[in-house]
């Protein structure tokens, strides 16, 4: 539909069966991950796809860690504009992902290093080993790190 349309009321229903359809589908990573049928589907999605699933709060994970091997996947899959990456990337929650993960795979990784320079990304390592109460501070303080990416300091999935 148009996005003029969007914002009918009489065509929200519209545009929610197919969101929840694909969020019935693919909406656990971890089992599009676990099985080959799934992945060929997830991997054969448009962006704007990939985005809503990657932002909503019924997507399930075990960790972070998953949400980001994604974006890297699909991205080899689809070469995404830099906007597009920037925008996928920003979904991360970085302080969920494990400190391993983040100082070895995703510091390593392309999509990330396009996204996020090098202070930014010893930022998120720290974000990982710090409690809820100074991620909080820092949010109050509005810390430069987390004003752009804000979702630095959501909670879990």
């Amino acid at each position: 539909l148009p996005s003029t349309c969007k914002g009918i009321e009489a065509f929200a229903t519209v545009v929610q069966i197919p969101e929840l359809k694909l969020q019935t589908e693919l909406g656990d990573l971890e089992l599009v991950w676990a099985d080959g049928v799934k992945q060929q589907q997830f991997l054969a999605l448009p962006f704007a796809a990939v985005h809503q699933l990657l932002s909503s709060q019924l997507t399930k994970v075990t960790s972070e860690n998953t949400v980001a091997h994604t974006i890297i996947c699909w991205a080899e899959q689809h070469d995404p504009s830099q906007e597009q990456l920037q925008d996928l990337v920003s979904l991360v929650r970085m302080r969920h992902c494990t400190l391993p993960y983040l100082t070895t795979v995703i510091s390593s990784s392309s999509c990330f290093t396009r996204c996020h320079d090098t202070a930014e990304l010893q930022l998120a390592a720290l974000c990982c080993s710090m409690s809820a109460d100074s991620i909080a501070t820092m949010v109050k303080q509005q810390q430069p790190v987390l004003v752009k990416f804000p979702a630095w300091a959501a909670d879990k999935r």
